[in-house]
């Protein structure tokens, strides 16, 4: 019986140790083609984030989306979140964030500025009704072909953010001012 166990546990353990170099061959390969899918002319894309000071390898999809849609900027800082990759800059006032899926597929972006740059149309359907109002800032919000404005904006007592589109406009927010 001994002899039994001492052959099957020979036979087994070099099965065992096989079948481990393979699976850490596999996970070799892998792990380079992972590599190779993140190269950018030849080279890593590491981006610090900006919270923990990791780095975020970024998928060349999205880079290339981002590049031809912001050729001028230079300095954005990439994050990976939960569902894909975020692109965040500021230029001309306006902070831009930019959102991808995984597979670098632009899904949303979000622009943040104040009223100056608010574009004339909805500006006035915004002034039309709420004149008494200062606007002190807005988030453009683009999501496949639709935009959606929220437009914060108070006066002496009340703070009020109004959700506006091309073809409606109501109030997302009230507060009142102590």
């Amino acid at each position: 019986m001994k002899k039994q166990l001492f052959r099957y546990l020979t036979g087994i353990l070099p099965s065992i140790a096989l079948f481990a170099s393979l699976n850490a061959q596999t996970a070799k390969t892998a792990q380079e083609s992972f590599t190779e899918n993140y190269l950018i002319n030849d080279a890593k894309v590491n981006i610090p984030a900006l919270d923990d000071g990791n780095t975020v390898l970024v998928n060349p999809r999205a880079l290339s989306d981002f590049r031809r849609n912001y050729k001028s900027v230079g300095d954005a800082r990439w994050i990976q979140i939960k569902h894909g990759f975020l692109a965040k800059f500021k230029a001309d006032a306006v902070e831009t964030r930019v959102f991808y899926d995984p597979h670098g597929r632009w899904s949303s972006t979000i622009l943040t500025y104040a009223e100056d740059k608010l574009p004339a149309h909805i500006r006035s359907k915004v002034k039309s009704t709420y004149y008494d109002y200062t606007i002190y800032l807005v988030h453009e919000i683009t999501i496949g072909d639709n935009t959606v404005y929220l437009v914060s904006m108070q006066d002496k007592t009340r703070i009020k953010t109004i959700r506006v589109t091309d073809e409606n406009m109501d109030e997302y927010e009230e507060l009142t001012k102590l």
